[in-house]
């Protein structure tokens, strides 16, 4: 794993063991529902939920648990995600929400734009290099 682990609580300590543990098969799978499938199983959470509101329009989630929610991106632009998780937080007043990106391979200008993007929106996130089974976190 790359990069220093910030103490942002256990749900972040969880899903991170959970990607550290079931690397292989995440490296493997093909699709994005497949690794929704995975970490939402093992967090005992929902995975592709939409959530409503009488004041504003629907939002899909990829796992949602009590009081977090989850995107997971598979092989998508650096700046996938960020949109859904500030609706989630901001709208739906989801505090804790989590970014994952699992692609097949990163280059130094994915992940500094991609983690850049992640501070100043203030969303923790994690990036997954399939090709070389490796775990990235912000620096």
């Amino acid at each position: 794993m790359i990069g220093d682990i910030k103490d942002t609580g256990s749900d972040y300590s969880k899903i991170l063991e959970i990607i550290e543990n079931s690397i292989e098969i995440i490296c493997e799978s093909q699709k994005e529902k497949d690794i929704q499938d995975i970490m939402a199983s093992q967090l005992e959470c929902n995975s592709r939920q939409t959530l409503s509101s009488e004041n504003f329009p629907d939002v899909e989630v990829d796992i949602i648990g009590d009081d977090f929610a989850i995107e997971i991106k598979y092989n998508e632009k650096y700046y996938s995600g960020f949109s859904q998780l500030l609706a989630q937080r901001l709208l739906y007043n989801i505090k804790n929400v989590y970014l994952i990106h699992i692609n097949e391979y990163i280059n130094p200008k994915f992940s500094k734009a991609f983690f850049k993007l992640a501070e100043e929106l203030k969303i923790v996130s994690i990036l997954v290099n399939k090709r070389r089974k490796e775990i990235l976190v912000n620096p």
